[in-house]
């Protein structure tokens, strides 16, 4: 067994690449950057055709990996070369951070129409009170756009009474 976070820390056992340590290198840091690295540097390396099998091998090793993405088999059976492994492990990853930053995204908008809406709910209970402030808490469920909770807000200085201010807010 290999003590891959050890492995990563010494320094490299030998002058020459080492595909053990790549492998290492892999696990420990499976990024897209890292992979599309390592693949070069393979390819750089072990390029030449005396060394086909150790790239077969590599690509095996890629692709046996890459179950594990969620990749079809139909997809995988086409992948003939290591650069093209390597591809397909590139896009997986930006894929997955692609899918991370929209999640993000999403989840500050969502936070920042929560936010408001609740600042509105506590303005409108200062001026007309918990009923009203109760019943737009209701409609502001409906709404995920942080600028139509603002304008509501400004509503709440503009209209006379509560009733007046739910009825705007209703109109959307």
């Amino acid at each position: 067994m290999l003590d891959l976070r050890t492995l990563a820390r010494q320094a490299p056992i030998a002058a020459e690449p080492n595909v053990v340590e790549w492998m290492a290198s892999m696990e420990l840091d499976p990024s897209a950057g890292n992979v599309t690295r390592v693949v070069r540097e393979m390819l750089a390396v072990y390029g030449g055709p005396e060394h086909a099998r150790l790239r077969e091998a590599f690509r095996e090793w890629v692709l046996g990996a890459a179950e594990s993405w969620g990749i079809g088999d139909e997809v995988l059976e086409q992948v003939k070369s290591l650069k093209e492994a390597g591809m397909i492990y590139a896009g997986v990853e930006e894929q997955k951070e692609q899918a991370h930053r929209e999640g993000l995204g999403r989840g500050r908008k969502e936070g920042r129409a929560e936010g408001r809406a609740t600042l509105v709910c506590r303005q409108a209970r200062l001026k007309f009170g918990a009923r009203t402030a109760e019943r737009l808490s209701g409609l502001l469920d409906d709404i995920t756009d942080p600028e139509a909770i603002a304008r509501i807000g400004d509503q709440i200085i503009e209209c006379g009474t509560g009733e007046e201010l739910l009825a705007r807010a209703g109109q959307g």
